[in-house]
């Protein structure tokens, strides 16, 4: 991990690849989410896994629900384009992990059954085939705040749980997440983290905790959070309002409530 204090997250690109890889194993966390490992000629070892870098995603392609095939798209001068008749389900997903030398990538998917790649998590087995793309980019949050309010529902568990492995051993870490009983589980540890589990979906209850738990800035703390699209207007609106400067906080938006796909990332940001 880098040592050296930043204050301000960083943005760096990555040229945007296709990648067809195969599930070689997987594992409960919960009875709502479940952790998946993919390997493949295809997953490059210098995939960019890099410390802090706790939000990067890549766009995941399932097979299609009618014929089970795996259709890729092409990569065009305006963005993706998908072969002749096949409609893709495309959602973004937050990495996990990643082992340069085994090449081996792991993302976790919340099981549902209201969009494709919540469905396709439901029936996968080892050897089932998933497009991976991307990612185009990812952003290194600063590790030099003393304290680290983090805020996730449960499909921003996986950046959650890599704020914590993450943080620097002597800063303070707040942590809350929102969500039904059936989703909690046994996150990493960290020295100085305190974790609170809160009731009910949605963005009200996150706001709710966030906001009482950094009521206003002060230099020293950093706040992220990450969940149901409604969180990101009241929490701009409060952290702006508060005295935060806007290198003190990063806010997204994962998914929309009553959107098809909802619970898969569509993100919205602060």
């Amino acid at each position: 991990m880098n040592t050296t204090p930043t204050r301000e997250a960083s943005r760096h690109p990555y040229p945007p690849r296709l990648r067809t890889l195969s599930v070689i194993s997987s594992e409960p966390l919960s009875p709502t989410m479940r952790r998946f490992v993919f390997a493949g000629g295809e997953l490059e070892p210098e995939f960019p896994f890099v410390p802090l870098a706790t939000g990067m995603h890549v766009k995941v392609v399932v097979p299609q629900e009618d014929t089970g095939r795996l259709e890729m798209p092409t990569l065009g001068e305006h963005g993706l384009i998908a072969p002749e008749g096949a409609r893709l389900a495309i959602r973004d997903y937050s990495v996990r992990g990643f082992d340069a030398e085994t090449r081996l990538l792991t993302i976790d998917f919340v099981l549902h059954d209201h969009g494709p790649a919540g469905r396709w998590a439901i029936g996968a087995r080892n050897g089932s085939r998933l497009g991976i793309l991307g990612p185009r980019g990812y952003t290194i949050y600063p590790n030099g705040f003393e304290r680290y309010v983090l805020g996730a529902d449960e499909t921003a568990l996986p950046a959650l749980e890599r704020w914590i492995e993450e943080t620097p051993a002597g800063a303070r870490i707040d942590a809350f997440v929102a969500g039904p009983a059936e989703s909690r589980r046994p996150l990493p540890s960290h020295p100085k983290l305190s974790l609170h589990w809160i009731a009910g979906t949605g963005s009200t209850p996150l706001v709710d905790a966030l906001t009482a738990a950094a009521p206003a800035g002060d230099g020293r703390t950093y706040l992220w959070a990450a969940g149901e699209a409604g969180i990101v207007a009241p929490l701009r609106r409060h952290l702006q309002g508060a005295g935060f400067a806007r290198t003190e906080f990063d806010v997204s938006g994962y998914w929309r409530l009553g959107l098809a796909g909802s619970g898969e990332h569509a993100e919205e940001r602060a």
